[in-house]
């Protein structure tokens, strides 16, 4: 009796292994939060290097070329897409050098003419084969994908993929599809009587993908208000002048600048910041649609304001093709032109976000304003 009455005394009840298991489930419970925050921590650290990373990029760009990169070198006011006399060579692609990316550049800097001044003077019969759009092929060589002619050097290297340029908190890279659906954007503004947010379509220009080609990107330059001068835009009137012009960002098209011209202070005015692209629903966000490619335009701010000439009301905690956008909780993480980075909250003020995106505006914000 006494032994079969130990044996019993071994096991455990029912009852008992319930309690044990939901004991368990409760502890994991608990445990995975924190295990997610960590993971999302160590991902959040890894964007602020790649930040880090593009600043310094920045800064070696100036010391080398003793001048900063354009935004673009694309059309802007008003002007017709145009891929005989401009590159649509982004900022991004023209840092390529300063971070051990001399192999994907050395393709288009070799076909295209990376000088911003290039591309301010007057179009010149027969064309410029160094002005034709990265697409183009410039050396006379037909050679014919998707229905147009390419550079085939440059298509070898424009799908790279560039770990310095993918925020780890994000799906940009894994759920890029070359050669698949969606659409890319180059930035510019038209209308009348003021600017309005409008773009350049880069999809299957000349019957080719040509935004699929090109891998994507989790960073863009900032341009400040719009991505050139009101007098670029045709804009006089004096009222609307000074609600653009004092607030042109580091990035601007057809331009470059120097660090020196930041007066606002390095340590006072933003220089990259994360970018998502475009989703059906953009505040969850949930079925994303596409990402930026790194060789995109600089982004410009003026529809982040509440005091705008023409524009999108302000929501910066909304991801769309047309702001900076992060999926990181709460904040958009930001590249200052000192080289530093910063994390913003999504609620800072929209008026303080267009003149910490300002060189020159005049309105210094301090750098620690609403940030983490």
């Amino acid at each position: 009796m006494s032994k079969r009455f130990s044996n019993r005394m071994r096991g455990f009840t029912l009852v008992e292994l319930l309690v044990v298991i939901a004991i368990i489930g409760i502890l994991v419970g608990l445990l995975l939060p924190a295990v997610q925050a960590a993971r999302e921590a160590a991902r959040r650290m890894q964007c602020q290097n790649n930040l880090k990373q593009l600043g310094l990029a920045v800064h070696n760009f100036e010391s080398a070329n003793k001048k900063l990169p354009s935004g673009m070198n694309s059309p802007s006011y008003n002007a017709a897409y145009d891929d005989q006399n401009f590159s649509y060579v982004g900022h991004l692609c023209q840092l390529l050098p300063y971070m051990e990316q001399s192999a994907v550049y050395n393709p288009f800097g070799a076909n295209c003419d990376m000088n911003a001044t290039t591309y301010t003077q007057a179009i010149t019969s027969p064309p410029n084969l160094r002005r034709r759009a990265w697409w183009h092929d410039g050396a006379g060589t037909v050679v014919v994908r998707g229905g147009a002619v390419t550079y085939p050097d440059i298509m070898a290297v424009s799908l790279a993929k560039i770990p310095s340029f993918l925020c780890p908190s994000d799906t940009a890279d894994s759920v890029f599809i070359p050669n698949g659906a969606g659409f890319q954007y180059a930035f510019s503004v038209w209308g009348s009587p003021g600017p309005t947010i409008g773009a350049y379509g880069m999809n299957d220009q000349l019957g080719r993908p040509v935004s699929r080609d090109c891998a994507p990107t989790n960073y863009l330059g900032v341009s400040g208000r719009f991505p050139n001068t009101a007098a670029e835009y045709g804009i006089t009137a004096a009222a609307d002048v000074a609600k653009i012009d004092p607030y042109e960002g580091i990035f601007r098209f057809n331009r470059d600048g120097k660090l020196g011209q930041i007066t606002d202070g390095t340590s006072n005015t933003l220089m990259f910041g994360e970018v998502t692209g475009a989703w059906t629903d953009g505040n969850k966000p949930s079925g994303r649609t596409w990402s930026f490619q790194w060789n995109h335009s600089s982004m410009p701010f003026h529809w982040n304001t509440k005091t705008f000439v023409a524009g999108t009301p302000y929501n910066q905690a909304t991801k769309a093709w047309f702001r900076f956008s992060s999926m990181h909780t709460g904040l958009n993480q930001w590249t200052l032109a000192d080289g530093s980075v910063k994390g913003l909250s999504l609620s800072t003020d929209a008026n303080v976000m267009l003149s910490f995106g300002g060189r020159a505006d005049g309105e210094v914000v301090d750098g620690s304003v609403n940030g983490n």
